[in-house]
């Protein structure tokens, strides 16, 4: 790995260079901007911009057992400062008292973030909840989970859903 710097001829303006490309302008005395990718390529682990998903299909839903809180998947965030938001699906068979989940790093258990739906369901209709962003920011690996919980009193019921995190810093 080489690190330069690359100035224009009067040496007023310039950048910082990785490895032969321009990572961060330089203005005179001002830094004017972090450059992102131009090439349709993902920041390297360990960058900024780093970005980790799990997604669990409909098809492939997880069974949740009515009061339960259920892991329906999770990611594994390495030391940072992480940005996490996702999305969980309820599928009943019948109807749902309530629907609820979140994201959180403990697992089986409805933590930091929760998106919670307390209305009677239609019963084999999908009932979606967003996960709004949750900042989390770890000093060692830490995992995340997307966790669901329904309350339903006959038929059956599965989660699935999506889970993912942009490193910002």
């Amino acid at each position: 790995m080489s690190i330069s710097l690359k100035s224009n001829a009067d040496g007023t303006t310039g950048a910082l260079q990785l490895n032969g490309v321009d990572v961060l302008s330089i203005g005179g005395s001002a830094v004017s901007g972090i450059k992102g990718v131009t090439d349709g390529s993902s920041a390297a682990a360990g960058m900024v911009g780093e970005f980790i998903q799990s997604i669990v299909t409909n098809a492939s839903g997880v069974s949740v057992t009515s009061g339960v809180f259920t892991n329906v998947t999770s990611i594994s965030l390495t030391a940072g400062d992480w940005d996490v938001t996702g999305n969980i699906f309820i599928h009943p068979t019948a109807s749902t008292t309530y629907a609820g989940g979140g994201a959180s790093t403990t697992s089986a258990s409805l933590g930091e973030f929760a998106a919670l739906q307390a209305a009677t369901s239609i019963a084999g209709v999908q009932i979606s909840l967003p996960i709004p962003m949750l900042r989390v920011s770890v000093s060692s690996t830490t995992t995340v989970y997307l966790v669901a919980q329904a309350g339903f009193g006959s038929g059956t019921c599965k989660g699935s859903g999506r889970i993912q995190a942009r490193r910002v810093r």
